[in-house]
């Protein structure tokens, strides 16, 4: 019987484990802008290596890529069907999700489209490069 309960406890263990490892594994997901993906706000070619590339995904599947975060903000200000947000950490070039993200407009980004927002996911990284907005105080940035 005591053979029989470290087995199972051993086989639980390891299934904590593998799904603690699958849900990291996830979160760090380095998602893929796909050749030839144009801004949906503007239309001009993305470069999927700029460490302002961003995308939103409706609720219905459509993936919307842009340019830099300016241009996102812009095109899904007033969208009430965006499921996902993902914005690239100009700290790190990690994606993280753009509603948990910080935004600061500056001249020393140079963006594409010059909106000169880039995003950051940690409060601290941002403050570091300026007035650091979270995402519902982010569409002010247009201004």
């Amino acid at each position: 019987m005591r053979c029989r309960k470290s087995i199972i406890f051993a086989a639980w263990a390891a299934l904590v484990f593998c799904a603690v490892f699958a849900v990291r594994a996830m979160a760090q997901t380095q998602y893929r802008i796909p050749p030839g993906a144009k801004c949906a706000e503007c239309g001009m070619g993305i470069n999927p290596n700029s460490p302002f590339v961003c995308f939103a995904v409706t609720n219905g599947g459509q993936f919307l890529y842009f340019d830099e975060p300016g241009e996102m903000l812009i095109h899904i200000r007033d969208m009430k069907d965006i499921k996902t947000i993902r914005v690239k950490d100009f700290a790190t070039g990690r994606w993280v999700d753009g509603r948990a993200a910080y935004y600061v407009k500056s001249k020393e980004f140079k963006t594409p489209m010059r909106w000169d927002i880039a995003a950051f996911a940690s409060v601290k990284d941002a403050g570091a490069k300026g007035n650091a907005l979270p995402w519902g105080l982010a569409f002010s940035l247009l201004q």
